[in-house]
């Protein structure tokens, strides 16, 4: 137990308070300016920072200004509330409270070491200790909150919700409290991840809520895991469900997931069980923030990024196999911080992690594997070896280009060669037609001079038709002429017979 909680504190990925202000904002000293943080508070204005030396203030405050409190160091910068009603209560927004331990409040209901009361919004509690209160942090009818990398320890119930929305619980350690590590009353649009629930009376417990989101807690060894009423709840995200101490089931495909549900009540399961606890680490590189997720069976501490000397990203990590015969990594490394080739070592000696098919353009997933006893990993991002693959490519590349413009050219010599045969042909065929050509010269000559003759021949024959069609024309014409004459003297006789007939009829009458 004083393993997961030393670890879990080192591992704060989330917020880090902004302790810088701008010039026309004012910095507040305790005990320096005013005696008491109460007193700094009242005298403060929205947007002020009041910085709070170590030493041990017995005060119970009300912040109801927009205003920043930062505790000098979270061990030894205490409030103490004397066991009379709540140490903190926040009655304003926008307000953040980082860097304190924040015990022993009253033990009436309502009584915690935070209250964040009815129509209070966007503040911000990151890295405090919140130790032997009623109830840790309380939040009432409060929306748009981020309760972050807080340690929350012995309190009867660690974080509450009650009627409160669209909240962020991420990254804290939630232990040994004696009712529950985080309780939800009528609640939505929550989100629940990254926390380690350890030791507790209850896990957690929900109540007539909905649409909350709890994924990538570790449930560690609480009496009762969860309690689930009347609500609808999504126990995972991308594949990747909460870590259950009490999960007993195979991971036969070996991805660090769990091939059963686990069971949580009769009507909520998660659907992907992690196989090992999840840890999350921050990382720095060229001003950008990235964040590293790791699932395993092991104590994961000592999570390092550095740049090497040839500009490589170089990842560290100590993995201590504790109850296993065998110990697993699964990490999501972003592809914006490593996306060169990869090198694993473990103790220094090269291995070939699994790349997992759920690796996509924002994450590159691994699988490693590793004996059990202390190892140390390390993920190098070589910008060398990128460099010499590229170059191995392009290599490849040129090789592929020669091959396939030989295979071009081969082929254009056997269309070459088959060009030629047919040129060939074409030359034989060619010759072929002139010796017709001249054949048929030859004999259009002859028929040109046989033509020729005929034509004379003709001209001559048509020109005695011609003599001869004179000829009949003047016959034809004596001819018609003679009988014309012929039948005019006929006619004359005639009608001459006939007078001289009728003559002589008169005569004889």
């Amino acid at each position: 137990m004083a393993f997961i909680i030393t670890t879990l504190i080192l591992l704060q990925p989330l917020v880090i308070c902004q302790t810088t202000v701008n010039a026309h904002k004012s910095v507040l000293r305790v005990p320096i300016d005013y005696p008491t943080i109460q007193d700094a508070i009242n005298h403060a204005d929205p947007g002020d920072t009041i910085y709070v030396y170590n030493g041990i203030y017995l005060e119970n405050i009300v912040v109801n200004k927009s205003v920043i409190l930062i505790g000098e160091n979270v061990d030894f910068t205490i409030l103490d509330g004397n066991g009379s009603g709540s140490v903190i209560t926040i009655t304003a927004s926008n307000i953040i409270v980082s860097g304190f331990t924040i015990k022993n409040s009253g033990v009436s209901v309502g009584d915690s070491g935070i209250f964040i009361s009815a129509l209070s919004t966007s503040n911000v509690i990151t890295g405090n200790k919140i130790i032997n209160n009623n109830n840790g942090i309380v939040l009432y009818a409060s929306q748009k909150n981020n309760i972050s990398s807080n340690i929350i320890l012995n309190n009867r119930e660690g974080i509450a919700l009650y009627t409160s929305s669209e909240n962020i619980l991420v990254n804290n350690t939630i232990s040994e409290n004696s009712v529950a590590g985080i309780e939800m009353y009528f609640s939505y649009v929550n989100t629940i991840s990254g926390n380690t629930i350890s030791n507790n009376g209850n896990g957690i417990m929900i109540f007539s809520s909905a649409n909350n989101k709890i994924y990538h807690n570790n449930f560690i060894e609480n009496d009762v895991d969860a309690q689930v009423v009347n609500s609808f709840i999504t126990w995972s995200y991308k594949g990747e469900g909460n870590y259950w101490s009490r999960y007993s089931g195979q991971d036969l495909n070996q991805d660090g997931i769990g091939d059963y549900p686990y069971t949580i009540s009769e009507k909520a399961k998660d659907p992907y069980p992690l196989m090992g606890m999840f840890f999350s680490f921050k990382a720095f590189s060229k001003g950008e923030e990235y964040y590293i997720n790791v699932i395993s069976n092991s104590s994961i501490s000592n999570c390092t990024v550095r740049v090497g000397e040839t500009g490589s990203i170089i990842l560290c990590l100590d993995a201590v196999v504790e109850k296993f015969a065998s110990g697993f990594i699964r990490l999501a490394l972003p592809v914006k911080l490593m996306s060169n080739p990869l090198i694993t070592l473990v103790d220094d000696i090269e291995v070939e992690p699994r790349i997992l098919n759920v690796s996509d353009t924002e994450y590159t997933y691994l699988y490693i594997t590793y004996g059990g006893g202390k190892h140390t990993v390390k993920i190098i991002s070589s910008t060398v070896l990128g460099l010499y693959n590229e170059l191995l490519n392009e290599n490849e590349k040129l090789k592929s280009d020669i091959s396939a413009l030989n295979m071009t050219y081969q082929n254009l010599l056997e269309l070459y060669y088959e060009l030629l045969k047919e040129s060939e042909k074409l030359n034989m065929t060619y010759e072929g037609l002139l010796e017709k050509y001249a054949s048929l010269s030859a004999n259009h000559s002859e028929l040109q001079q046989n033509y020729t003759q005929l034509n004379d021949k003709y001209q001559e024959h048509l020109l005695d038709y011609y003599r001869n069609m004179q000829n009949v024309q003047n016959l034809v014409y004596i001819l018609m002429t003679s009988i014309a004459a012929f039948l005019a003297t006929t006619v004359y006789l005639s009608r001459q017979a006939q007078v001289s007939a009728k003559n002589k009829t008169r005569r004889f009458e």
